[in-house]
């Protein structure tokens, strides 16, 4: 719902945000039902909010607001694939530098960023917006130089009844012991997932939650590297992304091969090269994650991975 996305949100960004970002948050349709997929809901927010952060250096408001809209044909017409009907517009807005005009049309675009090497890799706006379009939604965006951005996310709301199902079990094939991922008969269930997009490793705990695994996160190779030290006999599985900015992922992985050639790895990226492909599969690499991705595709990829 969408109380409950603003909940978990407010309660990560008063968590870790600086303290000279002050912080509103509120809902409008707290019984309205959005039909899509939790994790990826998250992410937009955990992906806007940050972004909104990362554009008040020294400091401003941010707000989180989410209210019921009544799209018309006249605002459909606007953006390519809206339809009309009643919609949860999912609003971002911050006090910050704003978006110059010169780059507004590119800001959506994978691997764009204006942001130095060591912030990230350009795929925030993109997953937003590959999320938001696979939800049947649009987003409309309102900026001014040193004034302030609003991201605005319309998703469709549910028509008629809804019935809430709960989140079928993983047919259990044996996978869920870990296979020959398992340490001298010491349980291994402790999967890293190395990202250097702030919001994937916010959302991790979201994604695990209830699940026979742990996970811990890594910003960059050298805090994944740390933790494979340290955590060697905990470890059944690593998540790395391909894209980032000290060291890129093919490249962590050649060293983890060197250290642990026996460990589980899946390799994952919001845009995958042949060349990146054929790298990963002369490294024994088999298991591949498009991002975006739900905690159905992740679980399933999981699986698939310990197994083989």
């Amino acid at each position: 719902s969408p109380k409950g996305l603003t909940e978990e949100i407010e309660r990560f960004v008063n968590g870790t945000f600086p303290k000279n970002i002050h912080c509103r948050f509120h809902c409008s349709c707290p019984g309205t039902v959005l039909v899509g997929d939790p994790t990826q809901l998250h992410q937009i927010l955990l992906n806007l909010c940050v972004n909104a952060r990362d554009a008040m250096p020294e400091g401003g408001q941010l707000e989180v607001e989410l209210s019921r809209v009544d799209v018309d044909q006249r605002m459909a017409n606007r953006f390519m694939g809206a339809a009309t009907g009643p919609h949860v517009c999912l609003c971002v807005r911050d006090t910050g530098t704003g978006i110059p005009e010169g780059i507004r049309e590119r800001i959506f675009d994978p691997f764009f960023t204006t942001k130095s090497a060591d912030k990230g890799t350009g795929l925030g706006l993109s997953t937003v917006l590959g999320i938001t379009k696979g939800h049947g939604g649009f987003i409309d965006l309102q900026t001014e130089r040193n004034k302030g951005s609003a991201f605005l996310v319309y998703l469709p709301v549910a028509q008629g009844p809804v019935t809430v199902e709960e989140e079928a079990a993983p047919e259990d094939t044996g996978e869920n012991d870990l296979g020959n991922c398992q340490a001298n008969g010491s349980d291994r269930n402790l999967v890293l997932l190395v990202d250097d997009e702030a919001p994937i490793r916010s959302i991790a705990p979201f994604l695990f939650k209830d699940s026979p695994y742990r996970v811990t996160t890594a910003a960059n190779a050298g805090e994944a590297l740390n933790q494979l030290a340290s955590r060697h006999s905990e470890l059944a599985l690593l998540i790395v992304d391909l894209a980032m900015p000290d060291m890129d992922g093919v490249a962590l992985i050649r060293q983890i091969r060197q250290l642990r050639p026996d460990l589980c790895i899946v390799a994952m990226s919001g845009n995958f090269s042949k060349a990146s492909m054929e790298d990963l599969r002369s490294l024994g690499i088999i298991h591949f994650m498009p991002k975006p991705f739900d905690r159905h595709a992740l679980f399933a990829k999981i699986f698939a991975a310990l197994k083989g």
